[in-house]
């Protein structure tokens, strides 16, 4: 029988904050449902001021700020006077790319209360949502317009972590007509139009999702080339446009009904069509945290799944459809999702970002669709195309400068994105890179890296 060790002081910090998460969740969403960080936009306020506002107990919102600051995401002064840092800037409504919305979200009682169930859905593999409510979360949403409207805000804080890199990474110029399926609140399909002036859009979504996106299309700056139709995409879409777009939907849905929203689209292309499906995809083993997490809260909430890429493979063939490609599609969000896109026409290729190295000087292959970022010169160059998956050697990537926390204006540019170096702990999957920086807590300084052009032999 061998020993048993008692795990180190650092094993069991690790696993006592990671079960505290909760504490961190409900903080938040408090601090968002307040308004805290819009109400400190202007500069530092103090509890008080903050609390006759609000309408709050001023002492207990002094112990939920003064806990927050501790986080990193306020910075307290003196007087009980606090400042938003580079993070809580991040919980602003008022910012392009913010987080606002979905931290609201997440902290909802009924979302909350649902998660409670998760042991009995472990051990019966029945949907804990529907254990709890009696429903599915799409029926419990109609019948609450209140939590619907805070769902879409959610949605539409998520898809602006990567609506840049889909706009700048799929050439929707010939484009005459794109179709958003379960477009939500519309931020993604207006953000298309935006870049592509010609195109026009259709945003289709249920009644009341439909509905409540009115308002922010209408302010969008796009809304005479965007029109708004309400459905059901089990039954029937919008027909005859050039390009299709299914952003976290399949995903909410087990194989049978995601097979069947695929085949009502499939119905609705023309040859010559495309359909764009944005979605995470679970990687190997003992990585991937916000994919695997993403498909746990499916199995709660939804009734979905998250993905492999064999079982995309095998889903897109089963309902009539042939990938093309699959490439990441950047994001700036930390934890979030770390989500590829994927091209579907008329065949079949698979395809992953392979992640290589070569020395400085090095020569690169005709032919190869690359992207290289030059690191430190003993480094040599990352190149990443898209062939198979390889994961990246992490020490390699990170050039830690100073011994102390980043300062707003140092970060790590990845595929023309900035990205505050706080964020160094976050999944590099999530910015088309690979690899996973490990925190190193307060010993993180900035992340440096640069892109560098690309020489092809022959050129």
């Amino acid at each position: 029988m061998r020993d048993v060790k008692a795990p180190s002081a650092d094993s069991v910090a690790a696993v006592r904050r990671l079960a505290n998460g909760y504490q961190v969740t409900q903080a938040l969403h408090v601090l968002v449902r307040l308004g805290i960080p819009d109400r400190l936009a202007r500069g530092p306020r103090s509890s008080a001021d903050l609390a006759a506002e609000t309408n709050a107990h001023e002492p207990s919102l002094y112990r939920l700020l003064r806990a927050v600051a501790a986080l990193g995401v306020l910075n307290e002064m003196d007087g009980h006077r606090f400042a938003l840092t580079e993070l809580g800037e991040a919980l602003r409504s008022d910012v392009p790319g913010n987080l606002a919305g979905w931290t609201e979200f997440v902290g909802r009682p009924y979302h909350w209360s649902a998660w409670a169930r998760l042991l009995e859905g472990v051990m019966t593999g029945e949907h804990a949502f529907r254990l709890e409510h009696g429903m599915s979360v799409w029926e419990y949403r109609q019948q609450h317009p209140d939590e619907l409207a805070i769902f879409n805000r959610a949605m539409n804080s998520a898809t602006s972590t990567i609506s840049p890199g889909v706009v700048a990474g799929y050439d929707f110029s010939t484009a005459a007509t794109v179709v958003d399926v379960g477009g939500g609140g519309g931020l993604l399909l207006t953000e298309i139009l935006k870049a592509n002036p010609r195109a026009r859009g259709v945003l289709f979504d249920l009644p009341g999702t439909v509905k409540d996106a009115q308002a922010f299309v209408s302010g969008s700056g796009v809304d005479d080339r965007c029109e708004l139709v309400a459905g059901d995409f089990f039954k029937t879409v919008p027909s005859g446009a050039d390009v299709y777009i299914l952003k976290s939907i399949l995903h909410d849905w087990y194989d049978q009904e995601a097979s069947a929203i695929l085949r009502t689209v499939r119905a609705a292309v023309p040859p010559d069509g495309v359909l764009l499906v944005i979605e995470q995809m679970i990687p190997g083993p003992n990585e991937g945290a916000p994919a695997k997490f993403g498909d746990l809260n499916m199995m709660v909430a939804a009734g979905g799944r998250e993905r492999t890429r064999e079982e995309w493979e095998e889903l897109f063939a089963g309902a009539g459809w042939r990938l093309e490609d699959v490439r990441p599609a950047a994001t700036r969000s930390g934890w979030g999702r770390s989500p590829h896109r994927l091209q579907l026409r008329g065949h079949l290729s698979v395809m992953n970002p392979d992640v290589r190295y070569t020395r400085p000087g090095q020569e690169l292959p005709r032919g190869d669709a690359v992207k290289v970022f030059d690191l430190r010169p003993d480094y040599g160059l990352m190149v990443v195309g898209l062939r198979a998956a390889r994961r990246l050697q992490v020490d390699r990537l990170i050039e830690v400068v100073g011994r102390q926390r980043s300062e707003p204006g140092h970060g790590l540019s990845a595929q023309g994105f900035e990205v505050p170096g706080h964020q160094a702990a976050a999944d590099l999957a999530c910015y088309g890179i690979g690899g996973v920086f490990r925190d190193a807590g307060a010993e993180v300084g900035a992340v440096r890296l640069h892109v560098s052009p690309l020489r092809v032999c022959g050129h």
